[in-house]
Parts: C-alpha cells; sequence; structure tokens
C-alpha cells in the first residue's frame, strides 16, 4: 500500500511539473501591450484598446462582490496583488480560463457568433470567469499554508483538479451566471436539451456516468453534468450554500486533504449518498418537463428522414440546393462531414467539413453554398478570424470568398445582388456589412453601436434586418434606419435566421424549447411549431419543413407539413424555461465605478519576461514524465528543487532546478549534484527552446583507438574522465506552421537544433600492435606505436529537420484519425568531428487508415536511419529497436550503417462498460486493444533484421484517484526474434522471446 501511495504522489508531482506551464497560445509577437489597474484586477491588453480594457475592468469589479457572496471568497480575496487579466482580441474563438500556474485569468473578447446566449458577452465572461478566481481561493486557507509555502502557485492549481474538479468548478460557474444575471446557460433550451430527452426515454444514469462519458451513449459535456448536480441541490433540496460548504468541508477538518468530500457534502443537504440525490434531482427535473410538455402539447407529428445508426449521430444545417438538400453530419463514430441527402432517406458523404461553422446558406442566383467558418493563422495560435466559404454544388472545390476580417453568418440577399455578414472588429464592437457574393468585395458597411452586438442579419424587401444583443437580451433591428428597434429586447436566444418572402424565420427558446418563428409585416411573431422537445435547422420547401429534432440516437432530420395561416397565433416573446433556478434572491449588484482605475501605462514585454510562480522541494524529470511507464515513473523525481517562472501573457516560460543523485562507481557510493534550466520563448516568429545541465558527471576525453592484429586491424572508440564538471547546453528553434481548414488539419515545421558540451574529441587515432610474448608466462602485450595528427573538438550535435502532416479529425470513440499522413526528415551531424562521426541522414513517415469498424483504425510508419559520411563510426540521432527491445542500440550502429524499421499498429476500443462501481475513485469506460508489430532491416541491402509483434490492453479510466483526466493502465506483451541471434550471443547479448510492461498514461489538459 506505501507502493501504491508513493507511485501516487510522484504521479501527481510528475503532471504537476508537465501540466503547470499552462499557456492559452500566443498572441502576435509584434503587438504592444499596455496595462490598467483597478483594486481587484491588473488588466494587460493590446495597445490601442483602452476602451475595450476598461469595459471589462468596469464589468469584473461590477460582479466581484457579487460572485464570491456563495462561497465566501472574493475572486482576489486572499491575495494582496491584484489578479492580471490578459484581453486577447486577435482570437475568433469566444472563451475565458483562469490559471493558477501562474495566477491569471485570460479573456478572449471576441463574441460568440454561432449560437450565443442573450447575456452581453462581457457580462457572461465577468461573472463567469470571476467565479473561477473566487474558488480558487480556497486553497491558501487554514491548514493549506504550509503547502503554499512549499510550492506556490502550483498547489492551488493542483487542488482545484482534486477540489472540486472541472466538473463542479464549471457547474458552479454556469449556476452563478444563471443566478446573476438574467438569462444564463441555466436557463438556455440548448443546455440541456440532451437531459431532457434522455430522462423522458427512461435513460437515468448515475451522476458518474454523465460526468466521464461513453463509448457508446452520447454524453455532453462535464458543465452540464456539474450544473445539474449544483443547481439541482440548491433547487430541490432549498439548499443555496450548498457550494459553500463544500469548501468549508475541504479547509475545516483538523487534517488537510479529507476523503469523499463531494459524498458529504449532498449528504449533508439530502440525507443520502450522491447515487440516491442523484436520483431525486433527476426525477425532479423530469417532473419540471413533463408538466411543460403536458401543458404545451398537443405536438406536431414529423416523419424521419435520416435512418439512425448504430451509434449516435447529428446531422444539422440542411440546406436546399436545386434538387438535392446537403447538411452537416457528426458523431460518436464519424468526424464532422458535409453530405448530401438523397431520396428514400441516403446518405452520402461529399467532403470533411470544419467542426465549427456557421449555418449554411443556399444562393440560388449566385448558384453557391455559403457558410463561416473559423481560419486560424499559420504561426500565431491565438490569432484567427472567421472567413466566408462558399461550395458549387456538384462541384468538389471549397473556395473562399473574404480573406480579411472576422466575418460571420453569412445571408444571400433573395435577388443574388449581395450577401450580408456580421462582423466583429478587434477593437471591440461589431457592424453588418454587405459584400459582393462574386468576389468578396464590401459594398456596404454599418457600424453597430455600443449597446449593440450583432448576431445575424438576415433580408426584408431588399434591405438586411439583423438580430443583435442588448443589456435586455435578443432583438431585431433594421440595419439600414440605424439599427432602429424593431422588436423589444427578451431574454431568449434569437439564432438560425432565414430570409423568406413572408418575413425572417428564426428559431428561439422563449417557450422554453426551441421552436421556429416568424417575424412579419409591423414586427409581428408568430410561432410556426410545436415540437414536444423542441427542434432547430428549419428548412422551409413548399408547404413543408425540414428540421433536426433531438432523440437518444441522435440529431436526426425530420419533416413535417408548414402550419396552415388559420392555425397560426401571434406570440409575445419572453423566456419560460422549465429548469431548476436559483433557490434565493442574486445578491445586490453594484455597478462597478466606485473602484479606481489607474491611468493606462505601457507593458513592457521585457521587463516582464519572467515571473516566479510556483516552486517545489524536489526535482522533476520534466521530459521524461510526458512518456513514461512504472518501470521509470520513479526515476522521474529525486530529492533537490525546482523553480517555475512564466510571464502573464504565457510566451515565455523556464525551470531552474537541482538534483541529488547516488551512484557506485568502482564499488564506492558518491553523490552527484547537477544543475538544471530550461527556457521557452513563443514571442517570436520561430520557438525557441534553451537548456542546460550542469554536473551530474565529470567531463569526458574521447579518442580512437586503432589495434594492429595479425591479420586485421580494429577500430574503437576510448574515453577517460577529465577533472572538470560536465555540462550540456541545448538549442532549438522551429516554426509550428498551421494551414488547418476545412475539417483537415495541416502543418508544416522546420526545426533547427544545436548541442554543445564540454566533452572533448580527439580527432586523430592511439595506434597500437599486439604482439605474443612467448615464455614461462606467456602471452599477448599491447604496444603504443604512435598517434595520427589530431586536435580537440568539443562534443556536440546540429540537426535541421522539416515535419509536415495532414490530417482528419478524430471521432470520439476512435484511438486514430481516420485519414492522415505525416513525414518528417533531417540530417544530423558532430560539427567537426565528421571523419570520426559520420553524419546521418534520417526520415521517418506514418499514415492512418480506416479499420473494419467505424472506431477502429491502422496506422503504418516506416523509419529510415542511414549514414552518409566516411566517418569511423556511426552516430544515431533515433530509435529504430522494435518495442520490447532495448540495449542494443550502440552495438547495432557500430556494425550498421543503416536500420530501417517498419511498424503497424491495429487500434480497436472494446467493450463500452460505462461501470462507476469503483468511483469516485475510478471510473471504467472501456478497453482498448492495440495490435503491434516492428521489423527493423539492418543495413543497407537489409541482410538482417530484428522483429517484435504483440498486443499492448488497457483500460481507459475517466479518472483515477481523484485526478480528473482520462487514464490508460494496462500490460503490453512482446515477442521477439532475430536473424542475429548468434553474432549476439558471441557478445554475450541476448534478446528476450517475450517481454512484458506495464502500461500508464493520463491525458493532460
Amino acid at each position: 500500500m506505501k507502493r501504491i501511495a508513493a507511485i501516487f504522489l510522484m504521479l501527481l508531482a510528475g503532471f504537476a511539473a508537465r501540466a503547470q506551464f499552462f499557456s492559452s497560445g500566443d498572441d502576435p509577437g509584434g503587438v504592444r501591450w499596455s496595462t490598467v489597474s483597478s483594486g481587484n484586477f491588473r488588466i494587460i491588453y493590446p495597445a490601442g484598446c483602452d476602451s475595450l480594457a476598461l469595459r471589462y475592468g468596469l464589468a469584473l469589479e461590477k460582479y466581484a462582490p457579487a460572485v464570491g457572496a456563495g462561497i465566501g471568497y472574493g475572486p482576489n480575496a486572499e491575495y494582496r496583488r491584484p489578479l492580471p487579466v490578459i484581453l486577447h482580441p486577435f482570437s475568433a474563438v469566444a472563451n475565458g480560463s483562469v490559471a493558477w500556474a501562474p495566477r491569471r485569468m485570460d479573456l478572449f473578447t471576441r463574441p460568440e457568433s454561432l449560437s450565443p446566449e442573450s447575456t452581453e458577452w462581457i457580462t457572461e465572461l465577468a461573472v463567469h470567469e470571476s467565479r473561477h478566481s473566487a474558488q480558487m481561493q480556497f486553497a491558501r486557507e487554514r491548514g493549506y499554508g504550509l503547502f503554499n509555502l512549499l510550492s506556490g502557485n502550483l498547489f492551488t492549481g493542483a487542488m482545484s483538479a482534486l477540489y472540486p474538479g472541472p466538473a463542479l468548478l464549471e457547474g458552479d460557474a454556469v449556476a452563478t451566471e444563471t443566478a446573476l444575471t438574467a438569462a444564463g446557460r441555466g436557463r438556455s433550451a440548448d443546455f440541456l436539451e440532451h437531459y431532457r430527452v434522455s430522462f423522458s426515454a427512461g435513460d437515468f444514469r448515475n451522476w458518474y456516468r454523465w460526468r466521464w462519458g461513453s463509448l457508446k451513449t452520447f454524453t455532453p459535456d462535464h458543465y452540464r453534468a456539474g450544473y445539474m448536480l449544483v443547481a439541482g441541490v440548491s433547487s430541490v433540496y432549498d439548499d443555496p450554500d450548498f457550494t459553500g460548504r463544500y469548501y468549508r468541508n475541504v479547509t475545516e477538518p483538523f487534517l488537510p486533504f479529507p476523503l469523499f468530500v463531494l459524498r458529504r457534502t449532498v449528504k449533508q443537504a439530502s440525507g443520502m449518498g450522491l447515487k440516491g440525490t442523484w436520483k431525486e434531482i433527476a426525477s425532479a427535473q423530469q417532473a419540471l418537463w413533463a408538466a411543460d410538455e403536458a401543458a404545451r402539447g398537443p405536438f406536431t407529428t414529423a416523419r424521419q428522414l435520416t435512418p439512425a445508426r448504430r451509434r449516435y449521430t447529428e446531422y444539422t444545417s440542411p440546406e436546399a440546393a436545386g434538387d438535392a438538400v446537403y447538411a452537416v453530419r457528426r458523431g460518436i463514430t464519424s468526424a464532422t462531414q458535409l453530405v448530401r441527402l438523397k431520396e428514400g432517406g441516403r446518405v452520402s458523404a461529399v467532403r470533411p467539413f470544419a467542426t465549427s461553422t456557421s449555418q449554411i446558406r443556399y444562393s440560388d442566383e449566385l448558384d453557391r453554398l455559403f457558410w463561416s467558418e473559423r481560419v486560424v493563422d499559420h504561426r500565431w495560435t491565438l490569432k484567427s478570424d472567421s472567413r466566408i466559404f462558399y461550395l458549387v454544388p456538384g462541384k468538389k472545390g471549397i473556395h473562399r470568398l473574404t480573406s480579411e476580417g472576422n466575418l460571420s453568418n453569412p445571408s444571400p440577399a433573395p435577388d443574388g445582388s449581395a450577401v450580408s455578414v456580421t462582423e466583429y472588429p478587434v477593437r471591440g464592437g461589431s457592424a453588418v456589412r454587405v459584400i459582393d457574393g462574386l468576389d468578396g468585395r464590401t459594398l456596404q458597411r454599418y457600424p453597430a453601436p455600443d449597446s449593440l452586438q450583432v448576431v445575424e442579419t438576415a433580408w426584408v424587401e431588399g434591405r438586411p434586418v439583423a438580430s443583435a444583443i442588448s443589456p435586455g437580451g435578443f432583438g431585431f433591428y433594421d440595419v439600414t434606419d440605424g439599427f432602429r428597434p424593431l422588436t423589444a429586447p427578451v431574454q431568449a436566444k434569437f439564432k438560425q435566421l432565414r430570409s423568406t418572402p413572408e418575413g425572417i424565420l428564426f428559431v428561439s427558446d422563449a417557450s422554453g424549447v426551441n421552436e421556429l418563428y416568424r417575424l412579419g409585416a409591423e414586427a409581428s411573431v408568430v410561432r410556426l411549431t410545436n415540437n414536444r422537445f423542441g427542434a432547430s435547422d428549419f428548412l422551409p420547401s413548399g408547404d413543408s419543413l425540414t428540421f433536426a429534432a433531438l432523440s437518444t440516437e441522435g440529431r436526426l432530420l425530420y419533416r413535417e407539413p408548414l402550419a396552415s395561416a388559420e392555425r397560426l397565433v401571434p406570440v409575445s416573446l419572453g423566456a419560460s424555461p422549465a429548469v431548476f433556478g436559483p433557490s434565493s434572491p442574486a445578491p445586490e449588484i453594484q455597478d462597478g465605478t466606485g473602484s479606481p482605475f489607474s491611468a493606462p501605462r505601457p507593458y513592457r514585454k521585457l521587463l516582464h519576461l519572467l515571473r516566479l510562480h510556483s516552486w517545489a522541494p524536489l526535482y522533476i524529470d520534466y521530459d521524461a514524465v510526458s512518456n513514461f511507464s512504472f518501470e521509470t515513473l520513479y526515476s522521474s523525481a529525486s530529492p533537490g528543487a525546482m523553480l517555475f517562472l512564466q510571464n502573464d501573457l504565457g510566451t515565455a516560460s523556464a525551470i531552474v532546478g537541482y538534483s541529488l543523485s547516488r551512484e557506485t562507481v568502482e564499488t564506492e557510493k558518491q553523490w552527484n549534484h547537477t544543475f538544471h534550466a530550461r527556457f521557452t520563448y513563443r514571442g517570436l516568429y520561430p520557438v525557441i527552446e534553451l537548456g542546460t545541465d550542469i554536473g551530474n558527471r565529470k567531463a569526458v576525453l574521447y579518442h580512437c583507438q586503432s589495434v594492429q592484429l595479425t591479420d586485421r586491424r580494429t577500430l574503437s572508440l576510448q574515453h577517460s574522465d577529465t577533472d572538470l564538471p560536465y555540462y550540456r547546453i541545448n538549442a532549438k528553434a522551429y516554426i509550428p506552421w498551421d494551414f488547418s481548414r476545412g475539417g483537415w488539419y495541416r502543418g508544416v515545421v522546420p526545426s533547427l537544433s544545436l548541442q554543445f558540451s564540454n566533452d572533448v574529441l580527439y580527432t586523430g587515432r592511439f595506434l597500437f600492435s599486439l604482439m605474443r610474448v612467448i615464455g614461462d608466462e606467456g602471452g599477448v602485450f599491447r604496444i603504443h606505436t604512435g598517434a595520427e595528427p589530431g586536435r580537440d573538438v568539443p562534443v556536440g550535435r546540429a540537426t535541421a529537420s522539416l515535419r509536415a502532416y495532414t490530417m482528419l479529425g478524430r471521432a470520439s470513440s476512435a484511438i486514430y484519425p481516420r485519414w492522415g499522413i505525416g513525414a518528417e526528415s533531417g540530417y544530423s551531424l558532430r560539427p567537426g568531428s565528421t571523419s570520426v562521426f559520420s553524419p546521418v541522414f534520417f526520415a521517418y513517415v506514418y499514415g492512418y487508415v480506416p479499420g473494419l469498424m467505424p472506431t477502429h483504425g491502422l496506422k503504418l510508419s516506416a523509419a529510415l536511419q542511414t549514414r552518409t559520411g566516411n566517418g569511423i563510426f556511426p552516430d544515431g540521432v533515433i530509435s529504430f529497436l522494435p518495442r520490447g527491445i532495448s540495449g542494443l542500440q550502440s552495438y547495432l550502429q557500430s556494425r550498421y550503417d543503416s536500420q530501417t524499421k517498419i511498424s503497424a499498429d491495429y487500434a480497436l476500443p472494446l467493450l463500452p462498460l460505462d461501470w462507476s462501481g469503483l468511483c469516485p475513485l475510478a471510473y471504467v469506460r472501456n478497453l482498448e486493444l492495440t495490435l503491434h508489430a516492428d521489423c527493423t532491416l539492418l543495413g543497407r541491402k537489409a541482410e538482417d533484421f530484428i522483429y517484435s509483434a504483440g498486443a499492448d490492453l488497457t483500460v481507459r479510466l475517466g479518472n483515477l484517484l481523484w485526478v480528473p483526466y482520462a487514464t490508460r493502465i494496462g500490460v503490453s506483451w512482446n515477442f521477439n526474434g532475430t536473424t542475429i541471434g548468434d553474432a549476439l550471443s558471441a557478445e554475450n547479448i541476448s534478446i528476450p522471446k517475450h517481454h512484458f510492461g506495464l502500461i500508464l498514461s493520463v491525458d493532460l489538459p
């Protein structure tokens, strides 16, 4: 048991070291930055975005007291210095995050454009992320002070993963935004629709199965499971103090690190365990939904168009183009595709498609299908835009209509004269842009008032009308008349606008579920559909409607008659969600203007290059943690110390460490002291990595020895220790170019690395002869006969390589992508010593092809390494040994000047167990089996070879011992063989016929 505990502690320490440099990415390197401070926050933002920074600062201060009211901590309550908040306006991804290594908040300021909530984006971010900051304060309470002294921010980050974990963190934040705003995701029909359908069908999975997911049954993300638990306990048991009591249960025990805190906190509220409590919560929520359905019935009957597949599949965004209907398909066993629907419900794939796109809209006049899609910058990961693309039906190619700006949600004018799109500038605000549908030229631009966020547009009588979010919610506005309001704002979502001669069709959850509405003359609104669970993605065609509706088998396409005019009744939009709400009044919200802000000043990147944020009283082998086995787990940690540094922008990170090890040298044990340093900088166009290791051993002097035998000459490399401590310096520069688009992930990575050490090689040879002396004590003597001239050269290496890849997106239940190929080639040499060590050319190619079943996959790979010069000794760069064989690398390189390795791996997930019997210690999701075979061909003519064949069997866990990340644990077996067994035996080298090993891997976020 002690051994298991020791392994677990090293596992946590290793993961913390490996994951501590959390970075959201890198903004363009040429950006200048400014900063402004308030009482609780220090806003860091690109120069010129002062107005944007002030708006976010005011919003954060406005909600700071309220977001912490339920748990007893403010967003920065336990710290003296303001919390750094970095604004990222260049990314088209609407998101936010709070990290604690180092402590900071990252806010992505461009609003969500595809299906946003009815809350303003600034408000939603300020509430949600401030709640996360407040949640993190507990790790500095009471008995945890010592651990903070020992590790700094590293301890707080690790504690947030264990207590309360991602599900409760996010669920509580969603509950907070729902309580403190008039909308919030908890009131949105989209957020809990999968629970609604599943509960109605009798699918009352326990909380752990909703939390950790399934290979066979679709499971929404952990935000929803966490919200259902937090909001459910609060509402069903009238317990608004649930979250606050949870943190008190973590911090108030006399001994730190209490176990089973969630179970205890739930039982304090309900009197039952988690299993019974979740069952009651689910039943109570289902009763609310059942009453809502009884009040809204009777419902329209519809005919199913697309057949259900074996695993959950979704069809969205159907659009008619000529005599065909196109749609987007994705599912558990398939990545996102554009498909064409045929008669009889048959579906054929057209091409891979991006995972996040707008609705597809067709222009009959232009004969083009339009949509918007996020395009990443080739170099900077936090720079992306949304562009307009189109496809001509019946043709294969996808074309880019626009090449600049952040444009989304295209809406073609009925006469084909133009396309209206939504624009989100970098510095904030929004606008409607009208572009030419043939070449993308801007024809008109209509900036929206600061109080509005434009979302989508449609056309009425030749002019664009926009849906937009204001402080009061969603409304419709006449774009060409200065954004004159057409409807009063309501706290309900509007999405999927479509132009028709009768008016604008749109989907809204104003009734509690998604239904189709029409905005007609004089801003009158009528509802056109009435479905039990709601529906979306409506496509009118004559007197019928095609739409997508959710079931337990997937989001399938249906068709129903279009409601007749006499059945249409004007409605008044207003949200009435049948979901859990806050059980107590929301805290009073301040206006935020009482917090003084400093004057903006420049933020000097060089002065803030590195910030010490964490430390540890041991040394973790940072490079070894990412891919270890049980056998090497202990070696990844050693006595010593580490310092962790990173800048606020996430572009610079460093580790400084000291390790102490003990080894036996000539029967005597001695202590080795080693200094380690690593530095990475991503703020330049090439990524720069520097590293050094000093100590651990003495520097070595190498020299060649030539021995003349009676009939042959042998060469060997000899070495002797010097009196100097060893040091090594590494430098690497690479450019991670990204060309991903349209469902394909593509990249090119040129790389150059240099290594230098104070080991020295004498390039000449020491010559010896062997003589046999006859006598009473006859034997062989070695006689020094001279030396060839040479010089001392530091031992180093220079390597240049180029890697390229193109891959399809991977289905959630698959292990490999369905299709893909990648390759890398390079050249490596030891400067100044190529006469001794031959330069090496190496190449590696790999590819993925489909297996026998949709979740199966086959990976094929080949690696080549060959020397290109006339050096005395070959010099390897890559490992070419088959799996299950070790210790032969140097020997084989000395005998063969070329090696080729061919591998095949067939991976298949097995047995979706979805077993929660060990929870919360571990959730068993399924098994994974990988069959693999390797063959290494030795020599240029492949005259010899080594091979292995075997299998890896792992159990995939949702979590392990409260570590909330997918974990694989299992066994590996290899059967080994070779044609050079006699030669190896002569050298007292053996290859085990069977090799068994243990597997442990963790998917870090």
